[in-house]
């Protein structure tokens, strides 16, 4: 008999988890969000970054996040 007992990986990204649910910045501050991917052996760790407003914070293609005035975004 056989039998197949587990997945074949496909290498794709499964799954992004953050550091933090929320980050608060004042105007002028930069961070940049700690995060994981997962499975860690994907192929391809490369991550596109946005933001839902750039008129109140702006974010680089390394992740750099730079709050420009008060207001809310999302990714």
């Amino acid at each position: 008999t056989i039998s197949k007992s587990s997945s074949v990986f496909d290498g794709l990204v499964k799954e992004i988890r953050f550091g933090e649910d929320i980050i608060e910045l004042t105007i002028g501050k930069t961070t940049t969000p700690y995060y994981e991917i997962y499975p860690a052996i994907a192929y391809n760790h490369n991550v596109r970054w946005a933001c839902s407003d750039y008129s109140i914070a702006t974010i680089d293609e390394d992740g750099l996040i730079t709050a420009l005035k008060d207001g809310e975004v999302t990714n």
